[in-house]
């Protein structure tokens, strides 16, 4: 039962060094972790996962900006617009069936951007439905 609770308290110190302290050989270690063995397997998942590493010592939060079922025609070009007047940048996640529906230069000017484009799937639909009561 000790040997439970010792493993118990090496995690939680283990998550709250990760959490609060970030060293970088820590999470490097935990990164090589998650990637494939497999060489071939682990070029396809290049750049999936991923750190921002901060350069400017004056800045120590980072805010991930994310957006869902993009892109749309007409909110998507806007959304770019505010992004770049705020020198910013995101991860839209694209659903294949709203790709179809818009211009390719509008998934190319995310690109040229600097956005992440991220998968999700083709159609925007639920993957569980739960009965109502």
């Amino acid at each position: 039962m000790l040997w439970l609770v010792v493993v118990v308290l090496v995690l939680v110190v283990l998550f709250v060094v990760v959490a609060l302290w970030q060293p970088d050989w820590l999470v490097d270690s935990i990164h090589q972790l998650l990637l494939p063995t497999d060489p071939k397997e682990r070029a396809k998942s290049n750049g999936v996962l991923f750190r921002v590493k901060i350069k400017r010592p004056d800045v120590n939060k980072v805010v991930a900006l994310t957006l869902d079922d993009a892109p749309h025609k007409t909110l998507t070009p806007a959304i770019l617009d505010v992004l770049k007047e705020n020198n910013s940048r995101a991860t839209f996640f694209c659903i294949g069936s709203h790709i179809e529906k818009v211009d390719p230069a509008l998934i190319q000017r995310m690109r040229d951007e600097g956005h992440e484009l991220g998968n999700h799937l083709m159609k925007d639909e639920a993957a569980l439905v739960f009965p109502l009561r």
